[in-house]
């Protein structure tokens, strides 16, 4: 029997070119899929990829942080089939 994973709110952030932070708040299961959920927050906000600057930075609420490359996103998005985790509802 498999048991689900717990979701965690996360605070996902991006730095842009002009060294400016911008955050999101995700709940996720894992530390690459609240970073894609993060980038597809940004990206919804009207930013685009050349705007952005590496690392991405992933804060879990456990106070636990991970940074994450934006290409190791990119990557992983692609090696998942392009598959963006979908928000719980």
């Amino acid at each position: 029997m498999l048991f689900p994973t717990a979701l965690r709110e996360c605070r996902v952030t991006f730095r842009d070119v002009r060294d400016i932070d911008h955050s999101v708040t995700v709940h996720a299961e894992t530390t690459m899929d609240a970073a894609a959920l993060g980038l597809k927050r940004i990206r919804e906000q009207q930013f685009v990829m050349e705007d952005l600057a590496d690392p991405v930075t992933v804060e879990l609420v456990t106070s636990t942080q991970h940074k994450v490359s934006l290409k190791k996103v990119m990557e992983w998005m692609a090696h998942a089939g392009g598959r963006i985790p979908r928000r719980p509802r």
